[in-house]
């Protein structure tokens, strides 16, 4: 293993300084992992001071080549979604192992080029996607084998985005800049592709019915084919209602309020009458889980484990290439 801090601390530094970077410090904290630096651009000083005096970052950066050259083992990703691929291409090529938000890369040629980067180097790149790490996500594979043949599964996660109305009136922010990666796929409903693609893998086929606002998806139904059912994944940000999450079988089904990103209870009803209720017994920070085996595959140097977890990513990369594509999205960014 190229990692100097095997059997210590895990020193991680964080490039951004966007609103995920205090769960993510909360969420690195609580796994052990340390926060040694935080970086951004020269215009972003102030917010970066004042992130470095909140919680405590010993050193802060405003140029990312000089960050990548101190002593730190990892990067930690959290720039725009359009951003992700160059940020974490630079890190992997200074050696330093990469933790890099969701969504993994603008499109599947930019995640293949990370994916084969690490295979030649023996170097670690994890997506921070929560309901993959989630141990909830084991418990729903078991529940499945005991509903039957698996019929139909309804997966919702709708959230009105405080930055709709500023892209109605005309201001185009990256979460809804298709010269950005942005829109609801890409940002919201790629949990819920997760999650169908954690518990089942790979679709069949893929059909994506958008709402297409200036030249973005602010909302959208996407289909999953599997053999013997169907998936239906609605993600908006231009409308909000509760979250759903279930999957029905031919002898009961598994339903759950909670949004698809982070599953911690969820019922299972038989068609006899039976059943039981499921909740986590110990409650965590929102990205707990996902830092904690961040920093155990690193650590112990399951390689296989954590490229098995990339290969995911991939697959997810594929269907958000193929949905947006049938929409006229862009996905044609550079690698």
């Amino acid at each position: 293993m190229n990692s100097e801090h095997q059997g210590g601390t895990m020193k991680v530094g964080i490039a951004g300084n966007g609103t995920i970077i205090p769960t993510f410090i909360d969420g690195a904290r609580e796994a052990g992992i340390e926060i040694a630096c935080i970086c951004g651009r020269p215009a972003s000083i102030e917010k970066l001071n004042a992130l470095a005096e909140r919680f405590s970052i010993p050193k802060v950066y405003t140029d990312y080549e000089e960050m990548l050259s101190s002593e730190i083992d990892a990067v930690y990703v959290g720039v725009s979604n359009y951003m992700h691929y160059d940020y974490s291409k630079k890190a992997l090529e200074h050696k330093k192992h990469v933790i890099c938000e969701k969504p993994f890369t603008s499109n599947y040629a930019q995640a293949e080029v990370l994916y084969n980067i690490c295979k030649e180097n023996h170097l670690y790149l994890f997506e921070a996607i929560m309901n993959q790490y989630n141990p909830s996500l084991e418990e729903i594979k078991k529940a499945v084998k005991e509903i039957g043949e698996i019929r139909i599964a309804e997966l919702s996660f709708s959230q009105y985005s405080r930055r709709y109305q500023a892209f109605k009136n005309g201001e185009i922010l990256p979460v809804f800049d298709p010269q950005k990666a942005g829109g609801a796929l890409m940002d919201i409903n790629l949990y819920n592709v997760y999650m169908m693609v954690g518990i089942f893998g790979a679709p069949l086929k893929v059909t994506y019915h958008a709402n297409i606002v200036k030249d973005i998806d602010t909302s959208g139904v996407l289909v999953m084919e599997y053999p013997g059912f169907k998936a239906s994944l609605i993600g908006a940000k231009d409308c909000s209602a509760p979250m759903r999450f279930s999957i029905h079988g031919d002898l009961g089904y598994i339903e759950s309020d909670q949004r698809p990103s982070a599953v911690n209870r969820f019922k299972v009803q038989m068609n006899d009458g039976s059943g039981y209720e499921y909740e986590a017994k110990e409650h965590h920070q929102n990205m707990f889980h996902e830092m904690s085996a961040f920093r155990r595959m690193l650590e112990t140097d399951a390689f296989d484990e954590m490229m098995a977890h990339l290969g995911d990513s991939l697959t997810v990369m594929k269907i958000m290439d193929e949905a947006r594509n049938q929409n006229g999205i862009l996905t044609d960014f550079p690698a």
